[in-house]
């Protein structure tokens, strides 16, 4: 039983240590986007939500006609 655990932590270890190197490897290439590309993803972001919400609400118009409150 040991051993078992023993191997497990040295592959937990091993994993914890490639998403650490993965996640530095990303954030150093990584860079700050332009004030127009984050006003356009805000925009689109925003309008995907709205368009959930109203399809959402529209949903639950039927719903409460058919089945009633």
């Amino acid at each position: 039983m040991a051993t078992v655990r023993g191997t497990q932590e040295r592959v937990d270890r091993g994993i914890s240590t490639l998403r650490r190197r993965g996640v530095i490897r990303i954030l150093r290439s990584a860079e700050f986007p332009e004030r127009g590309d984050y006003l356009k993803v805000l925009e689109i972001t925003l309008l995907g939500a709205t368009i959930l919400g109203t399809v959402g609400f529209i949903i639950y118009l039927i719903m409460s006609t058919l089945i009633g409150p």
